[in-house]
């Protein structure tokens, strides 16, 4: 494929995989039934290796040491069924080919009975209901446990649309939840937004009374001038929603600096398509509508006698407490989208604190994949032992050690184990190190030892637990020297060497789990990742491992090099994009709801510059003036702030699932919301109660 090997993800399928999808090879062909080392290769392969050549069908690629024949190209867009393992898949090769593909693993896994690797894929027969396939899965299920008790006794079968199988439930469950969360979000400043542009409608009616009266008297219909004024808040509405589609196409391409934002290799497409074209047009017309035909109804009904007039009324009672009312509504739903994201900020700090991992952001980690270059056992251990001594020896790398599941990958491996004096098995987690892991990472010993070049595979089994499993299995005893048991009897038992502080393995969320290490000079596995402190750059570090791997085997694939805070970013994708849209729409509401407020008070100062006149003319000083008027206002501004602050005690008990380390009423949180709302409110209400008190008596009580 190219001078220096790489990795790439690949499926193993069978000849009729792409069939049963209704695929077909955007160039060459897909498989048939007596291909063997034949092979399909992504659209992103294709044109990042092969620069899209044509020419590339019957080309020879090497996988592992066997040569396998392009004979197609998948379909452009096309990652395989399943989205949340691994990379996604740029390769596929027929199932007999396995041997040849994966030759390290047991070449009767195919026929193994109990083997649960593979993934069944079908259509249903015509007339067949997905509750009758159910069924008969089931049913079929139920045969094997019977035929065959000591294998499939536990065993269940469940029929999935394809929709729903291309996700693990729990990946789907969170997923699902993240979007409603944005969606109801976005919804709320949407009501924000609709709240300003219904006090405009209602303020441009009390402005306009005169023209309306006017037009009314000469016969005008008030069916007309509600079509007029709900034409005109219909129109204000399409130009904002076609602002905001001018917008979106910047803000969309934001979400590309987020890498799997759920953690899982999605293909999120931020283009603004035809149907986002038309659901905001849609939008912004019902917004429009419906937020200004109540302003219009009221506009289209004024008291002729009082509105022709040369002192034309005010806006009345309850024109004043239609727009106090959409100011308190702009207020309460302010503050619930801040608390929400102050919540997710809060959650973002304490997922960066939870573990030692996030302080060791100068790291670097690159993958070996043994399994590739079909090492011996043998072999292999001399390529690790080789690769840390030639990264020890590189100025730029400190403590360089090896593991085989990397800290917050989202992955784990876990063994059943016998507490002491237990008669049932417990699950722990475990994981392969080599010496000078846990310093490479910053977790320190706790007590003990640390694993050392003489635990050999012919020496005692020796194992490093952390702190949680050496409270669990041995509370209030020194495990040092104890034996861990393994469920399965074919297991020797493991002595206790040492005590590692605790640290996460697949995430940062839940408790932390019983976790014990072993060490690769015991355990030999084809596929680790070394990790190394760098106090120089990590780039220039990764690029001198880089160099010393391929020095030991040129033909071995490199790949996953990475940074520690890259590879951690990853782990936080999901909450630093959740903080961060948050924050982002919080922002925007708060600067929605001060321009509301401080529409809104400078009409009522307009309106009231008559009375304002009079109230000096008797004696009233500018200070009592400015108080009036924020007095006014912070009662608003109060009535908002309870109302929010109930409704966020409420609603953000939905989302303490996405929170970590946070409670979903946190009182810091919500007071330093409200704080920050509070104020800014409390300017953009201070400059129209200014005016106002620097409002001249003479010119004031000839305001019309």
């Amino acid at each position: 494929m190219a001078e220096q090997a790489e990795q790439v993800s690949g499926e193993l399928v069978t000849a009729n995989y792409f069939s049963v999808l209704g695929l077909q090879a955007a160039v060459g062909r897909t498989f048939l039934a007596d291909d063997h080392t034949a092979a399909v290769i992504g659209d992103h392969l294709w044109r990042s290796r092969f620069g899209a050549d044509r020419k590339v069908i019957g080309r020879t690629i090497g996988i592992g040491r066997h040569a396998f024949t392009i004979i197609g190209i998948a379909p452009a867009g096309f990652r395989g069924l399943v989205l949340d393992w691994g990379d996604p898949p740029e390769l596929w090769v027929p199932m007999a080919a396995f041997q040849e593909a994966v030759p390290i693993m047991p070449a009767d896994l195919l026929q193994a009975r109990g083997a649960d690797w593979m993934l069944a894929t079908g259509r249903l027969k015509p007339g067949m209901s997905l509750p009758q396939a159910q069924a008969a899965i089931r049913g079929m299920a139920g045969q094997l446990a019977h035929a065959y008790p000591a294998i499939h006794h536990d065993w269940t079968a469940e029929l999935l649309p394809l929709s729903r199988a291309r996700f693990w439930a729990e990946d789907r469950k969170r997923i699902v939840r993240f979007l409603e969360l944005l969606a109801a979000a976005t919804g709320v400043v949407l009501l924000i937004a609709c709240c300003n542009v219904a006090n405009l409608v209602l303020t441009r009616g009390v402005q306009r009374q005169r023209e309306i009266a006017v037009r009314l008297a000469l016969g005008a219909g008030r069916g007309r001038l509600l079509r007029q004024l709900t034409t005109e808040s219909a129109l204000l509405a399409l130009l904002g929603g076609a602002a905001g589609i001018g917008m979106a196409s910047w803000t969309s391409a934001l979400l590309g600096l987020f890498p799997q934002p759920f953690r899982i290799p999605l293909a999120l497409d931020t283009r603004i398509d035809a149907p986002a074209l038309g659901v905001a047009f849609l939008l912004s017309l019902a917004a429009g509508v419906l937020f200004g035909i109540v302003p219009a109804r009221r506009a289209s009904r004024p008291d002729l006698a009082l509105s022709l007039k040369s002192e034309a009324p005010g806006p009345g009672l309850r024109g004043f407490a239609l727009r106090h009312a959409l100011v308190v509504a702009q207020v309460a739903l302010s503050l619930v989208l801040l608390i929400g994201a102050g919540l997710f900020v809060r959650t973002l700090q304490n997922a960066q604190s939870s573990d030692p991992a996030f302080r060791t952001g100068n790291a670097v980690l690159v993958k070996l994949n043994l399994m590739a270059a079909e090492y011996s056992d043998a072999r292999g251990r001399q390529f690790y032992t080789q690769a840390l001594e030639r990264a020890r020896l590189l100025p730029g790398v400190e403590s360089p050690a090896l593991v085989s599941i990397p800290p917050l990958g989202g992955l784990l491996q876990a063994i059943d184990v016998l507490p002491p004096g237990a008669s049932r098995p417990l699950q722990v987690n475990w994981n392969i190190v080599s010496p000078g892991y846990f310093r490479a990472l910053g977790l320190p010993l706790q007590h003990g030892r640390d694993f050392n070049d003489r635990d050999t595979e012919s020496a005692q089994p020796v194992a490093i637990v952390n702190q949680v499993m050496a409270r669990l299995f041995w509370p209030g005893v020194d495990p040092i020297g104890k034996l861990l048991h393994p469920a399965n009897p074919a297991s020797p038992p493991v002595q206790v060497v040492g005590i590692a502080r605790d640290g996460r393995m697949q995430s940062f969320r839940g408790d932390l789990p019983p976790c014990f290490y072993r060490p690769v000079t015991q355990i030999y596995v084809p596929e680790m990742t070394l990790i190394a402190r760098t106090p120089g750059g990590p780039e220039l570090a990764l690029a001198e491992i880089r160099r010393e791997l391929r020095a030991l085997d040129k033909d071995l694939p490199v790949s996953g090099a990475e940074t520690m805070h890259a590879h951690l970013d990853r782990a936080l994708s999901q909450e630093r994009l959740t903080a961060s849209l948050l924050s982002g729409l919080g922002l925007l509401a708060l600067a929605l709801a001060v321009i509301g407020i401080y529409g809104v008070m400078s009409f009522s100062v307009a309106q009231r510059t008559r009375e304002i006149g009079i109230r000096m003319a008797l004696g009233a000083q500018a200070p009592e003036v400015l108080a009036m008027i924020l007095k006014h206002a912070a009662m608003l501004l109060g009535a908002g702030l309870s109302i929010g602050w109930a409704a966020a005690a409420s609603l953000t008990r939905y989302a303490a699932s996405l929170l970590y380390g946070v409670s979903p009423t946190d009182p810091w949180t919500f007071v330093a919301a409200a704080s920050l709302l509070a104020a800014a409110a409390m300017i953009a209400c201070y400059l129209p109660a200014r005016r106002a008190a620097r409002v001249d008596p003479t010119v004031a009580l000839r305001y019309e």
